[in-house]
């Protein structure tokens, strides 16, 4: 008998008896992408703030999944996970998520309570201070959310930073932005929803000159565009705001998106993009994948 075969026929031994121990399951084949958040238990109250961890986005061999899908499946929540903070491509603290406990039946507002809790002997960043610019529909006061990995791949490739785009990019995706005030049939009083006032709020370019712009208008309405560096428009809010245009209730067309972190989760060379966003009875995580091309969508109801 060769090395090699010897070799192969002693790793094959040791594979099947960790596998039946234990130490290799199939969870250790899936990529988890959560956030943990940090609320307080009253609306309008920065009092009684409690941490939790909301696993939302899983990978697999067949491509990112939102966990909403199939919020009822036990075996996708591990009972811990060993996760680690990304924040701005650095990977900060890492920690351990213990699953709370999980409900024996599927009730309605399963998106919105499952979450895991962080193990109360480390010490979690917090970065500035409860508000409610992260409370969406409850208005609890809360700190910003952090994304969290089950791996430690927090450097972003693309490098996205702040900037302030020019008004020739504004003007570029100006008709696009009233096309969608029309869809989501935007009224406000004394707005002239054929020329409204708009402000430019916290925006993003890449290395590569991607943009990442945010552009407001009155009464609370504000819209995200992509831009690649050759120019192609994309309007993010549209592509996230249009299954609930569809739907028969008019309240819940529009979104308000804040983006929470960008970075490469997965180790595929292209950073994800994170974003919180939040809409009439009815908040959540969006995360954009593929240069922007394909999202999955993470949220839960209140009524």
């Amino acid at each position: 008998m060769d090395f090699k075969y010897r070799f192969r026929i002693i790793s094959g031994v040791i594979v099947f008896y960790m596998s039946l121990s234990g130490l290799i399951v199939a969870e250790d084949l899936r990529l988890y992408v959560g956030v943990l958040e940090e609320c307080s238990d009253q609306e309008f109250s920065n009092h009684n703030l409690s941490k939790r961890i909301r696993p939302l986005f899983m990978k697999k061999e067949a491509g990112w999944q939102s966990l909403e899908e199939k919020i009822a499946d036990k075996t996708l929540y591990p009972d811990e996970t060993r996760w680690t903070i990304a924040f701005d491509g650095r990977c900060l603290n890492t920690f351990r998520g213990i699953q709370k406990d999980f409900p024996q039946k599927f009730e309605w507002h399963l998106p919105r309570i499952i979450a895991q809790i962080p193990d109360g002997s480390y010490d979690l960043p917090q970065f500035g201070e409860p508000n409610r610019e992260f409370s969406g529909f409850t208005a609890h006061h809360c700190y910003r959310p952090l994304v969290v990995l089950s791996n430690d791949k927090c450097t972003d490739p693309k490098q996205w930073r702040s900037f302030s785009p020019q008004k020739a990019v504004i003007d570029s995706i100006k008709p696009d932005f009233l096309k969608h005030l029309h869809q989501i049939h935007f009224t406000c009083p004394d707005v002239d929803i054929q020329n409204p006032p708009l402000t430019v709020a916290k925006s993003y370019k890449s290395k590569t000159g991607n943009m990442l712009v945010n552009i407001e208008t009155k009464c609370a309405v504000s819209m995200w565009f992509y831009i690649d560096q050759y120019g192609k428009k994309q309007n993010l809010s549209s592509l996230v705001d249009w299954k609930y245009i569809l739907n028969d209730f008019g309240g819940d067309n529009d979104s308000t998106m804040r983006l929470v972190d960008a970075g490469d989760y997965d180790g595929d060379g292209d950073s994800e993009v994170v974003f919180w966003i939040s809409r009439y009875n009815r908040d959540g995580y969006i995360m954009f994948y593929e240069g922007f091309e394909k999202f999955i969508e993470f949220s839960w109801g209140y009524h």
